[in-house]
């Protein structure tokens, strides 16, 4: 027989089975809300690190790992196509999830899939004139160049940072990759609650009501 969606009456057995569902469902969700993303994995390969500008991110290989071992079957897709300008490319994608808790429940698995919205950008990185990587140069007024930067003395650059042409392009491809990966984890992120903690979104509960407004139209099975 063909599964499908009917609407079941309300009763307080039904109330009872709902107040319970929300439980479970919570519990199962604020322990990933709730856990404490290790700084490293069994072979110290480091799972937690910090950005050049001070801010601390998550290797996208732990989330995934987590996504395989609480939610295999996951999988994710192109939300809308990628959006490149000359700074940034932007990368949308669409995670999706199986919610085995609704599987528990008697639920088909085609109504269990859930599906989640996440975008991220990387900057499009261009190369440096060579000059920028020579020392024991002098500027125009004596004094010495600054590290990491042009030399105004240069034929090349004349100075001044190249301009930003596809020509100076440095990897389009790795870029384009990493923007996807940050979309992904940002959707795992919100989709699971890993590392809350990390990303500075935890939110500490110490109790809920759940006897509060329980919807009266459900979804159940035949």
């Amino acid at each position: 027989m063909e599964n499908k969606l009917i609407i079941s009456k309300p009763s307080p057995e039904l109330d009872n089975s709902i107040r319970d569902f929300k439980k479970d469902m919570y519990k199962f969700y604020d322990e990933f809300a709730s856990m404490t993303t290790p700084m490293k994995d069994s072979n110290g390969n480091k799972i937690r690190d910090v950005r050049p500008d001070g801010y601390e991110y998550i290797k996208a290989a732990y989330m995934e790992n987590m996504m395989h071992k609480h939610f295999p079957g996951w999988s994710f897709e192109e939300a809308s196509k990628m959006e490149i300008n000359p700074i940034w490319i932007t990368a949308k994608v669409h995670l999706k999830i199986i919610d085995w808790g609704l599987y528990s429940r008697g639920i088909p698995i085609e109504f269990c899939v859930r599906t989640f919205y996440g975008s991220d950008s990387a900057r499009v990185q261009y190369r440096n004139c060579p000059c920028v990587n020579r020392d024991n140069l002098k500027e125009a007024n004596g004094t010495m160049k600054p590290k990491g930067k042009p030399w105004y003395n240069c034929n090349v650059c004349q100075g001044k940072p190249l301009p930003y042409t596809p020509e100076n392009i440095i990897d389009l491809g790795n870029q384009a990759g990493s923007a996807v990966t940050k979309a992904l984890k940002r959707s795992i992120q919100k989709a699971t609650g890993i590392g809350n903690d990390v990303y500075k979104k935890r939110l500490d509960v110490e109790e809920l009501d759940f006897g509060e407004e329980v919807i009266t139209d459900t979804i159940t099975t035949e």
